[in-house]
Formats: C-alpha cells, structure tokens, sequence
C-alpha cells in the first residue's frame, strides 16, 4: 500500500469516527431536550395545582386523586399533548375519559374547590361541620350532608392520633403505707415534711412529666426532674437531686 492509499484510509477512518460522535452528540442532546421537557411539564403541573386546586407548594402529585389530576390535565391541554400529561401522572387514558365526564356533569366543581381551599387553609384540621359554617359565613348555602360526601369524594381527612384505652390494671400492688400526714400540709421546721407528686403536660412535641419535691415549711421546691415517662427512675433521680443539695433529713 502507498502513501496516498494510506492517507486514504486514515481520512476514511477519521471521517467514520466523526460521523459516530456526531450521531452520539446528538443522541444525547436529544435526550437532553426530553428531560427539560419533561421537568417543564411538572414544573406548570405544580403551578396549576397550586392555581387550579389550592395546593401547598410542596404537594406530591402521586397522591393526588384521579379528579384532581383530571382536571390539572384539562388546564394544561391546550399547552401539552394529551399522552404526556398522562404519562406524568401515570394515569390510563379511560380512568381521565371517566373524570372528565364525571366533571362535566358536577354542579358542584366551584363548590369544592372552595371546600379544599377552606381544609388546606385549615392545616387540614377542619371537619365537615366547620367548613360548613365556614361557607355559610361567606354566604354559601349549602347542606351539610352534600359537604360530607364531597370531603369523602376529594380524600379531605382529619388526620388524629387514636387514644390509648384506659387500663385499670394497676401491676403488682405493694401493702400501703402508713398516711402520716393525714393531709396536714403545715410544717414548722424546714425540710420536716415533703410532698411530692407527677404532673403531664402536652406540649406539641408531645406528654412531658414533672416530677417535684415542694417543702411544706414555705412551700419552695427542694429538687424535680423532667422526663418522657412517669418511670421509678424519674422519682429516684429527683431523690437523689435532693440528697445532692446536702439537705438533712427530718428524723
């Protein structure tokens, strides 16, 4: 082979490898596209659930209902194809045929945009009967009973922390000691009698115990704990407190 030949077959080489980043370059760019495209797309689908529906910013559109995305889907049609709206919400073609005729003929579609306004305004708090009297204080009349069914029909629930049930069980009960005290709370002499008790308190983070010894000379607190949970720990460690001040024991 000469050296034109040679050179030939370089340029030929160079050329195909050119040819193949090029096709790559442009895959990727291609697929760079569709991602912005995508993003763009759940970008207005957030903007239109907070427009549309008076959604919190940080909603997630999975847990949307079929209605809701049925109609962020009609707000968004004139702007995207129909197939990628539907693959964003992951939604079947039939079940969004369904909510929209399901719409169209409700008389009630501003009622409950007003109704979810009202509940999401309410940190999602308010019940059926107060966002019933929260219409009728704006003028809207309207039974309870058409508020209830659609609070059901739009998932507006009241989340609430089931109560424990009472249990009188009180464990293994020791003999009872001897009631010295006999409810005389008056003392003469400093650190001769002490009361003691728990108290709970609910605060947002949730219950709290005090756990105090009050002097009944002058009524001052001589030591206390706090805790999670009204535990023999939490009465020993305020014991042991008290000792720690080099308080003299009344004998």
């Amino acid at each position: 082979m000469n050296r034109n030949e040679i050179k030939s077959t370089n340029s030929q080489a160079d050329e195909a490898n050119l040819h193949a980043e090029k096709k790559t370059l442009e895959q990727q760019v291609k697929e760079l596209q569709n991602e912005v495209h995508q993003l763009k797309i759940k970008r207005d689908i957030y903007e239109k659930a907070v427009d549309v529906l008076k959604k919190d910013k940080g909603i997630n559109i999975d847990k949307l209902t079929n209605r809701e995305k049925a109609i962020i889907i009609n707000a968004l049609r004139n702007t995207y194809k129909l197939n990628e709206l539907l693959g964003v919400f992951s939604m079947a073609k039939s079940s969004y045929f369904y909510q929209v005729q399901a719409i169209n003929t409700d008389k009630h579609v501003a009622l409950r945009v007003q109704i979810r306004k009202i509940f999401n305004e309410s940190s999602d708090t308010y019940g059926y009967r107060r966002i019933y009297y929260s219409l009728k204080g704006i003028n809207q009349t309207v039974s309870e009973k058409v508020v209830r069914r659609i609070m059901k029909e739009e998932n507006l629930v009241v989340p609430f922390v089931k109560r424990k049930r009472y249990n009188s069980y009180k464990g293994e009960i020791s003999p009872a000691v001897d009631n010295v005290v006999n409810r005389d709370f008056h003392s003469d002499k400093k650190n001769n009698k002490w009361l003691t008790d728990i108290t709970e308190f609910r605060i947002p983070a949730g219950k709290v115990y005090l756990s105090p010894i009050i002097d009944c000379f002058d009524g001052l607190p001589v030591s206390w704990t706090i805790g999670t949970s009204p535990n023999a720990d939490l009465v020993n460690t305020m014991l042991d407190n008290a000792r720690q001040c080099n308080i003299n024991f009344a004998t």
